[in-house]
C-alpha cells in the first residue's frame, strides 16, 4: 500500500513540474495517434491523468470488498 502511494506522489510531483513549463500552445498540441479518440490534445491527456487515478481508486474498492477487507473511510 505505502509503496503505491509513494509512487503516486512521485508521479504527481513530476507531472506538476512538467505542467509548470508548458505554454497554451503546448497544451493544444495533438496527442499521440493512439490516444486521439479520447484525448485529442496534450491538455486533454493531462486532464485524464487526474481522473485516471480516481478510476483506479474505485477498482481498489471492489478488490478490497472481494477480499472481505474492512471498509476504509
Amino acid at each position: 500500500g505505502s509503496e503505491l502511494l509513494d509512487l503516486a506522489k512521485k508521479q504527481r510531483s513530476a507531472i506538476l513540474e512538467k505542467v509548470a513549463t508548458l505554454s497554451e500552445g503546448d497544451l493544444d498540441a495533438e496527442s499521440p495517434e493512439s490516444m486521439r479518440s479520447y484525448a485529442p490534445n496534450a491538455g486533454a491527456v493531462l486532464n485524464m491523468l487526474g481522473t485516471h487515478w480516481v478510476m483506479h481508486a474505485g477498482q481498489w474498492v471492489i478488490v478490497r470488498r472481494m477480499l472481505e477487507k474492512d471498509i476504509v473511510i
